[in-house]
């Protein structure tokens, strides 16, 4: 009995663990594909479909002029997503609606209209007094009293002594600040210390830049990134790009320039590209066609990749620590000035 208990138990395991397998190969191996459609002649019109699993997720943008419509669906049956984009005009706004009326309310607001004469009429009488009280303390205001009378006198013999003894009023004041401006270090030195700093930082990191270079183990990881780059290029290379359309300008010399700058590029793009020149009246027309798959498995594998290679896992250290070794030194140098 306790075998058959274990020998159910393992086979679900099994299963279920076949079951995560096989829907994460699904999920790695099985391509996104993309078709995108759209042509300009005076608006833009163009769709976009992304579908993935059979069109199990189906995508689709449509855009016209100005505005477009964004659809998620699931197994072609339920919307998932429905989302309207760009400018689709004025939409109508709506009035705002009136706050409840409550009879509590009404009857507080007619009330306090009725205490208004009364408080009015109360803050008059109680202005009064304060204002006939505010008169006399301005005529004691304009009269100084006699302790002042002294002050000035004091003044004005401590200003006749300066002159006597050759100085004017203010004149030790305003040495004080030539003084202090001569004593000031001019602004220029920081400065070109400071380009000093930034210079030395610069040459140290092309000393840092060249030691990396010049290393096999470098150089070694550089040409393994370049590599799983070029797979990814060649990976995201649509399977069939197509662009034809007709162009002209009102000077025909501008178009014979533009047209023969498009010929120049052609043993690049060869046949996906044809364009015609129009030399009679400006037009522009154009229409593409391109479709393409994306495979998530790719990118993973050259995450892999990349990852088991020790040299790069040291240079993301080094890249991730390199802020706490600044903050680390910068808290030593203050310590040490501390000290000092």
């Amino acid at each position: 009995m306790l075998l058959t208990i274990l020998k159910i138990i393992g086979i679900a395991l099994l299963a279920i663990l076949a079951l995560v397998l096989l829907i994460l190969l699904i999920v790695l191996l099985v391509p996104l594909r993309m078709n995108v459609k759209a042509r300009y002649e005076e608006d833009i019109r163009a769709r976009v479909h992304v579908s993935w699993l059979l069109r199990a997720v189906h995508v689709k943008l449509e855009w016209l002029k100005d505005h477009g419509l964004l659809r998620a669906k699931l197994l072609g049956l339920k919307t998932i997503m429905k989302k309207h984009l760009g400018d689709w005009g004025p939409q109508p706004e709506k009035a705002p609606a009136d706050p409840p009326v409550n009879a509590e309310t009404t009857e507080e607001a007619a009330a306090a209209d009725q205490e208004k004469p009364v408080s009015e009429e109360n803050s008059g009488s109680q202005e009064r007094p304060a204002e006939e009280a505010a008169a006399p303390a301005e005529t004691a205001s304009q009269t100084p009293p006699k302790g002042e009378e002294k002050v000035e006198g004091t003044e004005t013999e401590a200003s006749a002594s300066s002159t006597q003894n050759g100085k004017e009023p203010g004149q030790e004041q305003g040495a004080q600040p030539a003084a202090e401006e001569a004593q000031e270090p001019s602004e220029d030195l920081p400065k070109l210390v400071q380009i000093d700093q930034k210079l030395a930082e610069i040459a140290e990191k092309l000393d840092e830049f060249q030691g990396y270079w010049y290393d096999e183990k470098n150089r070694k990881t550089v040409r393994l990134i370049g590599k799983q780059l070029k797979r990814i290029g060649k990976h995201l290379k649509p399977t069939r790009f197509q662009v034809e359309g007709e162009l002209g300008f009102e000077d025909p010399g501008q178009t014979g320039k533009i047209m023969g700058l498009i010929y120049s590029l052609y043993p690049v793009y060869k046949e996906h590209i044809q364009i015609q020149g129009n030399y009679q009246e400006p037009v522009m027309r154009f229409r593409v066609e391109m479709k393409g798959r994306l495979r998530l498995g790719l990118f993973v594998s050259v995450g892999l990749r990349l990852l088991l290679n020790r040299n790069l896992r040291q240079w993301i250290k080094k890249l991730m620590h390199k802020d706490k070794n600044k903050e680390k030194t910068a808290a030593g140098a203050d310590q040490e000035v501390m000290a000092a």
